[in-house]
């Protein structure tokens, strides 16, 4: 009995029988066409991979890559460039990332594009960006495509991945943008860019954000979010870094510099810092040895409204700290929330795992960063002192599943949204009165007339040396109790904060425990 084999059919056309491997062999037999088929792939390759083999056989209009079937569609501008590859390939060998593969020309005379592609020359581009390891936003973006001509809008699509329409003035700036940026990597070995010519010939931008940005206008959006500001400069401070500038070195001719190689990054470099260490921050490094661009995190509006943050965003940028010196046996990312929160709202805390003693902690706001590096710096805890600095890092991405920390606790943490943050509203810098560490406590929201074992009870199960006098004030309503925490010297006060801030106490009228709120106080210890 015989089984009629069933056909397999890629998106671009080309069909084969599965069972049936000489039908492979069928593809030099239809008449020669502009796509060509490739086979035999070994690993992920990518579509700059593909573009790389065959590039000295002509220019490339559209790669199709299918990576789980090893199999790729590449369509050339020109028949004879297909051709010049196909001849070539039945006599002699050609890699694709280092491994040999096999080119027979496909059945279609074209690979169906996508239906928001235009085959024409137009003032929009769709830039796809595969791999998308780092943060892409309008800054990003813009700064890869204003060298290129005036660049008026931006509108970043994240439904399918990360893809970006970029409208300019003119054809002709969109035309040299497509050439340049297609088959670029914005980062070392990641963020590869597909550029396609778009069919809208404008964009329509809702609000000024890190999504969609119109440059026609200075003041775009901004009663909408009024805490939403210009977007990040692309550069550092002059003053932050020691080497010179580059956002997008240029080499003779106007080509990027790094494009004519294998390393055809754009804003990536081969500068090493504590990042680095951590093999998915890896390359957050300078531009060929100078000053980095950081990838931008998503904007939310709940920000801008006073409220917590989502998703994948992140504050305003510029609000990364690296935080060096900690005692990983004795430190957790809830105890540096703990004593950071006093100083404005934290997203995201990382410990890194190939740099002991270090981590990175986001905020919300460049306040609240200044506000810690100037109340917590150099402040000794757990038989180290803290070190901070601003990371060159603008935004900490959501780690799947990280490592452990010695105590068990996960070594990455999102607060974002916590109800423990507590700079929410406009005066909340001015109701926290943040202080730098002192061996005085203040704290409130514990439930109604608490005892002292109560809260003695509370450092001793943090396993922290409690304070040795507690003094309570009158009640501001029947709710709650508030008072002052009194330690032998301000080390101890800090231990005993960062393990015991927003710790719960029992409720002794309901279910629900109180969150003790801690805090430094300037009051004299002989009060």
């Amino acid at each position: 009995m015989s089984h009629s084999s069933k056909k397999q059919k890629l998106e671009g056309g080309e069909s084969y029988r599965k069972e049936d491997p000489d039908s492979y062999d069928q593809v030099h037999k239809v008449p020669p066409s502009p796509v060509v088929h490739v086979r035999g792939l070994v690993g992920m390759v990518s579509e700059n991979d593909l573009r790389q083999a065959v590039q000295c056989f002509g220019s490339v209009s559209y790669v199709m890559n299918f990576p789980n079937r090893k199999m790729a569609l590449i369509e050339f501008e020109d028949i004879q460039s297909a051709k010049q590859l196909v001849t070539y390939a039945q006599t002699g060998t050609l890699c694709v990332a280092g491994k040999s593969a096999k080119f027979n020309f496909s059945t279609s005379q074209a690979i169906k594009r996508p239906t928001h592609i235009e085959d024409h020359p137009n003032n929009v581009i769709l830039l796809t960006v595969m791999n998308p390891k780092h943060a892409i936003t309008v800054d990003v973006i813009n700064a890869i495509c204003s060298p290129h001509g005036n660049v008026l809008r931006i509108v970043i699509f994240r439904k399918n991945g990360v893809q970006a329409m970029v409208e300019f003035d003119d054809i002709e700036s969109a035309g040299k943008a497509k050439a340049t940026l297609h088959g670029a990597d914005i980062y070392s070995n990641c963020c590869t860019i597909r550029a396609e010519y778009a069919k809208p010939n404008t964009l329509t931008v809702i609000r000024n954000d890190c999504d969609s940005w119109d440059y026609t206008t200075n003041n775009f959006g901004r009663d909408m979010f009024p805490a939403m500001s210009k977007p990040q400069p692309l550069l550092a401070d002059p003053g932050m870094v020691s080497m010179p500038p580059m956002p997008f070195a240029m080499g003779a001719g106007g080509r990027p510099v790094g494009m004519g190689g294998p390393d055809m990054s754009l804003l990536g470099g081969g500068h090493i810092d504590a990042l680095d260490y951590e093999r998915a921050m890896e390359r957050f490094g300078a531009v060929q040895g100078a000053s980095m661009l950081g990838g931008l995190g998503g904007y939310d509006p709940n920000y801008a409204m006073g409220g917590g943050f989502g998703g994948g965003g992140s504050g305003q940028p510029d609000c990364v700290l690296m935080v060096y010196g900690l005692n990983v046996q004795k430190i957790n990312c809830q105890k540096l929330f703990n004593l950071f929160c006093l100083y404005g709202n934290v997203l995201r805390v990382r410990f890194l795992k190939s740099k002991e003693g270090s981590a990175m902690v986001q905020m919300s706001d460049r306040e609240g960063c200044e506000r810690v590096i100037r109340m917590l710096g150099n402040t000794k805890l757990h038989d180290g002192k803290i070190q901070l600095s601003f990371s060159k890092q603008t935004y900490l991405q959501d780690i799947g599943n990280p490592h452990l920390l010695p105590d068990g606790s996960l070594a990455y943490q999102n607060y974002t949204g916590s109800k423990n943050n507590r700079y929410n509203g406009p005066d909340a810098v001015n109701k926290n009165r943040a202080q730098p560490p002192s061996a005085v406590h203040y704290f409130f929201n514990a439930p109604p007339n608490v005892s002292e074992s109560t809260l003695l009870n509370a450092f001793a199960e943090a396993d922290v040396v409690g304070p040795d006098k507690i003094t309570t004030f009158p009640p501001k309503s029947e709710k709650s109790s508030r008072g002052l925490l009194f330690f032998s010297d301000v080390y101890t006060s800090t231990e005993a904060l960062a393990a015991t801030n927003n710790s719960k106490l029992p409720n002794p009228n309901g279910k629900a425990p109180y969150v003790l709120k801690l805090c430094f106080s300037n009051a004299s210890p002989d009060y």
